[in-house]
């Protein structure tokens, strides 16, 4: 089965269609729908979702979208903006998921881990939530940490991803 990924999709938020450039909500839900349907199959197709579907607005979700979206399972990990009923529209629903990809272990959270939890337990932390690119921020700048891979929509060009492809351009240790 092939495994897909994106997170921050927040279908029916009008200020953040604004912010991502699309003319109106209308045109920003088509063109993730759209590009969701693109890259996964109806069949043989598992996506995560790593939180934020909508912005507390499950019943739009359920009745107007998720019946157009591929995918033969569609787990989520649940995000601040995800209302207790959106459970209901997904197949399994978790608050961290760890996969395997070429025999490293990574976790799978809507907002991204302490770095400690890193050094031992997992190879990297697959995430959303912040919408930019890179994580976590001190006096000095930006830590830009390759463990550290966003999802959030915007930094995957709105179209979920095959999940193996999300990790293959890390080089660990």
């Amino acid at each position: 089965m092939k495994r897909f990924v994106i997170s921050d999709l927040h279908f029916g938020h009008k200020n953040l269609a604004y912010i991502r450039d699309f003319t109106n909500v209308k045109e920003h839900d088509e063109t993730l729908i759209n590009n969701w349907n693109k890259a996964i199959p109806k069949t043989n197709s598992m996506v995560y979702v790593l939180g934020d579907v909508t912005l507390h607005n499950t019943k739009h979700f359920a009745s107007n979208i998720l019946p157009r979206l591929n995918g033969e399972r569609k787990i989520l990990v649940s995000g601040n903006h995800d209302d207790k009923d959106m459970v209901n529209c997904f197949d399994s629903t978790y608050g961290a998921i760890v996969v395997r990809i070429n025999d490293n272990r990574y976790v799978m959270t809507h907002i991204p881990i302490h770095p400690q939890e890193l050094y031992t337990r997992w190879h990297g932390n697959i995430h959303g939530h912040l919408h930019n690119k890179f994580v976590f921020k001190n006096i000095q700048g930006t830590i830009k940490d390759k463990r550290y891979i966003n999802v959030s929509a915007e930094q995957l060009s709105y179209t979920p991803q095959l999940l193996e492809n999300v990790v293959n351009p890390l080089t660990l240790d």
